[in-house]
């Protein structure tokens, strides 16, 4: 019997891109910051972008995309996944601390060339084309930046980057040292980063989005089945005084394990 996937309308796709260029000084307010990330979009670079498919170019077809967020008075270090606790407590004896603004250094950028060099995700090989960094200062002027720091001794072990409106935050980037693998460092910043908004009082955390048949993005669901995936309706609504889409009805979801195994798009549908 063929699999059916409710909703029908998974298989529309559609993208959005809010150009930051318009606030003044290309710097979003964090009101609004939480405004775009509750309405799908997400960071990317010098915008933020909503869609629902992501394009193989190799096989001319589209992935479905879902972007994800999770509550994050739902977090618990007692009450995670075993495998998260095992590597929360594997990582303890890391030094960790958070910076604020992010800064640019040549620690950081020597980690991040590093890892691109190594890793198997598609990406830049320097780090000024995966956020935007200011020439003069080094740091991100058009978000309200964060970073995380983890080392060995003196050694960075690995970094993060989120930023932040004033009730959600979105992690960006993670990187580290290929010699601390088997820590499983991109997982441990991504909690990391939720226990640090919990004890601070935000409420929603975004880690990114997943991917149907893709397996490299689901590491991000290793901690809780809490989850709530974006499920937009066909129909937006935009909103003259923001100049942003709004939709009709909650687009925000429960996720669930078929949307990991959605077939993809062919090109032209």
């Amino acid at each position: 019997m063929k699999k059916k996937y409710p909703p029908s309308d998974i298989w529309v796709r559609y993208e959005y891109q809010i150009p930051l260029q318009i606030y003044p000084n290309n710097r979003i307010p964090n009101e609004d910051f939480d405004k775009l990330v509750h309405l799908g979009a997400f960071p990317t670079f010098d915008f933020m972008d909503a869609r629902s498919h992501l394009y193989d170019h190799e096989n001319r077809i589209f992935h479905r995309v879902w972007h994800i967020r999770f509550p994050v008075n739902k977090f618990n270090l007692q009450t995670i996944s075993r495998p998260a606790r095992r590597i929360w407590k594997k990582n303890a004896g890391f030094e960790v601390t958070y910076h604020h603004p992010f800064v640019l250094t040549p620690e950081i950028e020597d980690l991040y060339t590093r890892y691109a060099e190594n890793t198997d995700f598609d990406t830049y090989k320097k780090i000024e084309y995966v956020i935007p960094i200011s020439d003069q200062e080094k740091t991100i002027t058009m978000y309200d930046a964060w970073a995380i720091h983890v080392r060995d001794g003196e050694r960075l072990v690995s970094c993060g980057v989120f930023y932040v409106g004033d009730t959600s935050a979105a992690s960006v980037l993670h990187f580290f040292d290929f010699a601390y693998a088997s820590y499983s460092p991109g997982k441990y910043l991504m909690l990391l980063t939720l226990n640090w908004l919990k004890i601070q009082g935000f409420t929603w955390y975004f880690p990114g989005y997943v991917v149907s048949r893709n397996k490299k993005f689901s590491y991000k669901l290793f901690f809780s089945k809490d989850y709530e995936a974006f499920k937009p309706m066909v129909q937006p609504v935009l909103q003259p005084d923001f100049g942003i889409i709004d939709y009709k009805i909650e687009p925000w979801v429960p996720f669930e394990d078929w949307m990991l195994n959605v077939p993809p798009l062919k090109r032209g549908r």
